[in-house]
């Protein structure tokens, strides 16, 4: 937005073809205007021209990142439970 960075996310390798899509960020001023979907969609379209399968986590307090998930089409496929000792 007017040459400034608004939204970011990194994408690395986890386990083969698994590719992870993590650290997604927009400022809380800048977001639901569509910016964190924009750059998840630009990360699956780069991890799948490269025939890499794109992976996405979210906690499960993280409601907005569960949005944007199933907004770009992803499939909740597995809910992983942390226990403190």
């Amino acid at each position: 937005v007017g040459g400034a960075c608004v939204s970011q996310c990194l994408v690395f390798q986890n386990f083969n073809l698994v590719w992870e899509i993590g650290g997604v960020f927009t400022p809380p001023a800048l977001r639901r205007k569509g910016y964190a979907k924009k750059v998840v969609n630009a990360a699956i379209r780069y991890l799948r021209l490269r025939n890499r399968l794109p992976r996405y986590q979210f906690e499960a307090a993280n409601q907005g990142s569960r949005a944007l998930a199933e907004s770009v089409g992803l499939n909740h496929v597995l809910t992983v439970d942390r226990f403190k000792i």
